[in-house]
C-alpha cells in the first residue's frame, strides 16, 4: 500500500508550492513576525494539494500532473513580481506592465507549455527526482536567511543587553512630583519650514497650538540619522552610533545591532529602574517593538492567535496576494465584499485599510491611557504616520489608491495627524495630575521621492521636535537641539541625571560627513 502511494505522491510540487511564500518571508523577516506567514504557507500547501489531486484524477498520470501543478504554482506566484518589473518598461509608448498584455502572455504560455507536457511521448521518470532536488536546494536559501536572521538577532540582543548598565544613573528627586512621560514619535514628520516651502501648506495653526499649551518647539531641529533604525537607536540610547569625536562618522553598526539597540535600550532601562510602568504600542514593525513592556497595546482582532482561520488578514498576506495572480482581480476591483470572511475592510484598497486601522487604533487608544494605566508610566508611542503609504485624506477618510500629488498626499496625512494630536494633548493634559512630560518628535523628515521632486535629500534631516516640560525654564533651550539629547535633557532636568548635552550632529544615509540644512530661525 505504501509503495503504491509513493507512486502517486511526488514531493516537488509541494515544495515549489511553499517556496515563494518562504522566500517572501525571508525577504521581509526583519519587518514582520514570523507567524504572520504561517497561514499563507498553509493555504499555499492546501491549494497545491487540491490542484495536484484534481489534475491526477483528470489526466491519470502522476508525473505529468506534478509538472503541471508546479507550472501553475510558479506562474501564479510570479505574476505580481513580473508585473511590477514591467511597469517601468515601455515599447513604442506602451507600458508593458498592463494586465491585458501580461495576463494574455501568461495564459498563452500556460496553454502552450501544458500542451507540450500532455502531448510528449518522452520518458519523464527521471524528471521528478531532478525537480525534487532542485526544489529542495531552492528552499535552502530562504531557510538559511530566516535562521541566520534569528541567530544574529539573538546574539545582538545578548550583546546589547550586556552593555546596558544595571546601575541606576538616575533617581526621583524628593522635592519634585513624579510625572508621567509621553514619548510620541511621529514617523516621517518633517520640519515646519519644509511643510511651508515644499508642501505649500500652512502648518502654523498646529505650531501655534503647541506654543499656546507651553511646548518648546525646536524650529531648527535635525534628526541625527536619516533612517529610522539609526535615529531611534541613537535617541533611545542617548548617544551617537559612531565616534563623535571625529569629523568623519564612519559606518553605522550592522542592522541586527541597530534593531537590538531599539528593542533593548538605556531609556527603557532607566525608566524601569525608576519604577515606571512601560507602555508600548504595536505599530506593525517588530524591530521597533521593545523586548519587554508592562502594557503592550495591539489591534483587538490581531491579539488572538488561536482562531487561525477567521483571524483577519495581516500585512504580510496582503503583500503576498499582491505578488500573485490575484493582483489582476485586486487592480480591476472585481472581487466581492469579503466582510463575510471577517476581513475588516470597506473596499479593495486592503493594504491601505489595514494600515489605517492600525493608525486609528493607536490614536484612539493613546488618550485613554491617563485614566486607564496607573502612574508613574512611560509611554513609548511610535506611530508610523504621516509616513507613506498614503492611506487617508486630511479628514481621515480611507483613500482609494495613491494620491496624484505625492506632496499634497503627505500634507493631508500631516493635517489629519495634527487634528488628532490636538485632541490627544488636550485630553492628556486635562486628565493628568501632576502635569506630564510630553515629547512630540520625528525620527526623520519626509519620506518622499526627493530625486524626482528635485528636492535636496538633505531636507530629510529636518524634523518636528517639541517638548512640554512642566516646571522647567525652557528659555535656555535652543532651536537646533536634536533627538540624541532628548532624554539626556529629560533625565538631567527631572531625574537627577548627569548626562549633559552632546553636540548636535546629523548624518545623511551612509555619508561620512555631518550635514546642516538651512533654517529660517537662527539657533
Amino acid at each position: 500500500m505504501i509503495k503504491s502511494l509513493k507512486k502517486y505522491i511526488i514531493p516537488f510540487p509541494f515544495i515549489f508550492g511553499i517556496w515563494p511564500i518562504i522566500t517572501l518571508i525571508a525577504y521581509n523577516i526583519s519587518e514582520m513576525p514570523l507567524n504572520d506567514g504561517f497561514r499563507a504557507l498553509f493555504y499555499s500547501f492546501i491549494a497545491t494539494l487540491i490542484i495536484y489531486v484534481f489534475l491526477s484524477i483528470l489526466i491519470k498520470n502522476p508525473i505529468k500532473s506534478s509538472i503541471l501543478t508546479t507550472l501553475i504554482i510558479l506562474l501564479f506566484f510570479s505574476y505580481g513580481h513580473l508585473y511590477d518589473i514591467l511597469l517601468g518598461f515601455t515599447i513604442f509608448g506602451h507600458t508593458l506592465g498592463r494586465h491585458r498584455y501580461l495576463g494574455f502572455a501568461y495564459l498563452a504560455g500556460f496553454v502552450f507549455i501544458s500542451w507540450i507536457i500532455l502531448r510528449t511521448k518522452r520518458e519523464l521518470s527521471d524528471l521528478p527526482k531532478l525537480l525534487s532536488i532542485f526544489s529542495i536546494l531552492l528552499l535552502l536559501l530562504p531557510a538559511y536567511q530566516i535562521t541566520t536572521y534569528y541567530i544574529n538577532k539573538r546574539l545582538a540582543n545578548k550583546e546589547i543587553e550586556s552593555e546596558i548598565s544595571q546601575e541606576m544613573d538616575v533617581s526621583i528627586p524628593q522635592d519634585q512630583p513624579i510625572r508621567d512621560v509621553y514619548y510620541i514619535l511621529t514617523d516621517g514628520y518633517p520640519r515646519d519650514d519644509f511643510i511651508n516651502q515644499y508642501m505649500d501648506r500652512d502648518n502654523s495653526e498646529f505650531m501655534d497650538y503647541l506654543r499656546s499649551k507651553g511646548f518648546f518647539i525646536a524650529e531648527c531641529s535635525q534628526s541625527n540619522y536619516s533612517t529610522t533604525s539609526g535615529s531611534m537607536a541613537a535617541t533611545l540610547n542617548m548617544n551617537y552610533l559612531h565616534d563623535n569625536d571625529k569629523e568623519k562618522s564612519g559606518a553605522l553598526p550592522p542592522p541586527a545591532i541597530l534593531d537590538a539597540m531599539i528593542r533593548s535600550n538605556i531609556v527603557q532601562a532607566n525608566f524601569s529602574n525608576l519604577g515606571y510602568k512601560i507602555v508600548t504600542f504595536e505599530n506593525g514593525y517588530p524591530w521597533l517593538n521593545w523586548v519587554t513592556s508592562d502594557v503592550h497595546f495591539n489591534l483587538p482582532f490581531e491579539l488572538s492567535d488561536i482562531d487561525f482561520f477567521s483571524k483577519a488578514i495581516n500585512d504580510f498576506e496582503i503583500l503576498a496576494l499582491d505578488t500573485t495572480g490575484v493582483r489582476i482581480l485586486l487592480d480591476l476591483k472585481i472581487l466581492p465584499d469579503l466582510s463575510q470572511f471577517n476581513i475588516p475592510i470597506t473596499n479593495w484598497d486592503i493594504a491601505g485599510a489595514s494600515r489605517r486601522n492600525k493608525i486609528l487604533f493607536m490614536l484612539d487608544t493613546l488618550p485613554e491611557i491617563p485614566e486607564t494605566i496607573q502612574s508613574p508610566k512611560f509611554i513609548y508611542f511610535h506611530i508610523v504616520f504621516p509616513h507613506p503609504p498614503y492611506v487617508m485624506d486630511a479628514e481621515g477618510r480611507l483613500l482609494n489608491g495613491e494620491p496624484s500629488d505625492e506632496l499634497a498626499g503627505y500634507a493631508d496625512h500631516i493635517a489629519y495627524l495634527n487634528s488628532r494630536l490636538i485632541e490627544i494633548i488636550d485630553t492628556i493634559l486635562e486628565q493628568s495630575s501632576p502635569e506630564p512630560i510630553i515629547i512630540i518628535q520625528a525620527d526623520h523628515g519626509a519620506s518622499i521621492d526627493y530625486k524626482s521632486l528635485e528636492i535636496d535629500k538633505a531636507n530629510r534631516l529636518g524634523i518636528l521636535n517639541a517638548y512640554y516640560l512642566p516646571g522647567i525654564d525652557v528659555t535656555h533651550l535652543y532651536s537646533s537641539i536634536s533627538p540624541v539629547n532628548t532624554f539626556r535633557l529629560i533625565f538631567d532636568q527631572f531625574f537627577n541625571g548627569h548626562y549633559d548635552l552632546l553636540p548636535d550632529k546629523s548624518i545623511l544615509g551612509m555619508e561620512s560627513q555631518y550635514i546642516k540644512i538651512d533654517c529660517p530661525v537662527e539657533p
